[in-house]
């Protein structure tokens, strides 16, 4: 058994069993004739990155799995270059069942990509299984795909920590520590009782996947007003903190837990902060954002003293009615990736659209002008809420 076939500890949440998270970039292709050359780039690339590090081909066979390139110039569903261009690259024209090689939910492999040929563009579509690996990595994993496309030397630090034993990479606590009250965050809680058999429930909510955007003066001029109404504790605000103060979101633990950056597996965990509708509303928004900031202090689940690892979600006191789960991947760098395809930089990178989840929220990796995409999922009546927003609508633009 390879050294780094194990899990890291981070990855041992059967909360992220089947769960795949999906990004894809997307390149204008003047020229059909370049297909057999894209092609032909990426499958070499693919198995030199497989050789260099072999658990990226660990995976799970399924008969009905799809092939590596997809040819949808034909396909009367698909979108074309010029009509996604035209609609701003819209969620719901990014639909994962013709552009992923699997769906969000499915069976567990690890890493996977599919090429899809559109109308005057190729759909590079990324997936990583979430046990794995995360955002943060899967990116690295990507950037080292480009590298091996363009035939380049892996660094020692890369072929070091990317074949890393990641049972091993996190020093666990010992048997004297004792969990605090803030980890409850993180253990699911018990189904509801249905004891009372004539209990009525509400229909679900009409629920819809979109983009909505923040141009690069909308982001400095929402940084600026947090920094001046930030509280006296915090030091710093950053854009990401700017940004998400009307939300919450999922961070990157590896500093905090002196893990080297270019660690490749599962290492990310949710901040929580919980707050009053009316006290939220009644704040400035440098405060609130100066609570996230403070989230980030290091706190440390006892995942590996847990024998039932099945009461541990990273989003398991999350009510979707009132609460917010949300993902940055603003400082993923995506946009200059070329895989020594021909094709220069993407022109836009995306999360595909899935299935809806209420109050699951994604910031985009930044765009080389310096936009940001952030793709909501929210009931149809808040959409119409936000559209009706004039504050809302100084800050961004909706994309659909």
């Amino acid at each position: 058994m390879l050294e780094n076939d194990h899990l890291g500890i981070m990855g041992e949440q059967p909360s992220l069993h089947k769960l795949y998270t999906q990004i894809c970039s997307v390149y204008p292709v003047p020229d059909a004739s370049a297909h057999g050359h894209i092609v032909d780039t990426l499958r070499k690339g693919l198995h030199r990155l497989s050789e260099t590090f072999p658990w990226l081909a660990g995976h799970v066979v399924k008969e009905d799995a799809r092939e590596g390139v997809s040819d949808l110039r034909d396909v009367a569903s698909a979108p074309t270059m010029n009509s996604l261009r035209e609609a701003n690259f819209p969620f719901t024209m990014l639909d994962e069942t013709l552009i992923a090689p699997c769906m969000t939910i499915n069976p567990p492999g690890s890493s996977i990509g599919l090429a899809n040929f559109i109308s005057g563009g190729l759909i590079l579509t990324f997936v990583g299984q979430h046990n794995t690996m995360e955002m943060t990595r899967q990116a690295a994993i990507i950037d080292w795909l480009s590298k091996a496309c363009h035939q380049q030397p892996f660094t020692d630090q890369e072929l070091s920590t990317g074949n890393a034993d990641k049972s091993k990479i996190i020093t666990l606590l010992d048997d004297t520590w004792e969990p605090s009250p803030e980890m409850n965050s993180q253990l699911q809680n018990p189904p509801p009782s249905s004891e009372n058999p004539n209990t009525s429930t509400s229909p679900p909510p009409n629920l819809g996947w979109g983009y909505a955007t923040f141009s690069t003066a909308s982001l400095t001029a929402l940084k600026d007003m947090t920094t001046q109404t930030k509280d006296l504790e915090s030091d710093f605000i950053s854009t990401d903190d700017a940004t998400t103060s009307t939300f919450a979101r999922a961070i990157d633990v590896r500093q905090r837990l002196d893990v080297p950056s270019t660690y490749p597996g599962a290492l990310s965990n949710m901040s929580y902060v919980k707050s009053t509708l009316h006290s939220i509303d009644e704040q400035p928004l440098g405060v609130f954002a100066s609570q996230l900031r403070r989230q980030l202090d290091p706190n440390v689940l006892d995942l590996a003293r847990l024998e039932d690892k099945s009461k541990i979600g990273i989003t398991a006191s999350v009510d979707p009615t009132s609460g917010i789960m949300l993902s940055s991947w603003a400082k993923v760098d995506f946009n200059d990736l070329e895989f020594n395809i021909g094709l220069g930089k993407p022109e836009v990178v995306r999360r595909p659209s899935f299935i809806p989840v209420e109050s699951l929220m994604y910031i985009m990796p930044r765009s080389r002008d310096g936009e940001l995409a952030v793709a909501l999922c929210i009931r149809e009546d808040d959409w119409g809420c936000l559209g009706d927003d004039q504050e809302w609508k100084t800050y961004t633009s909706y994309v659909g």
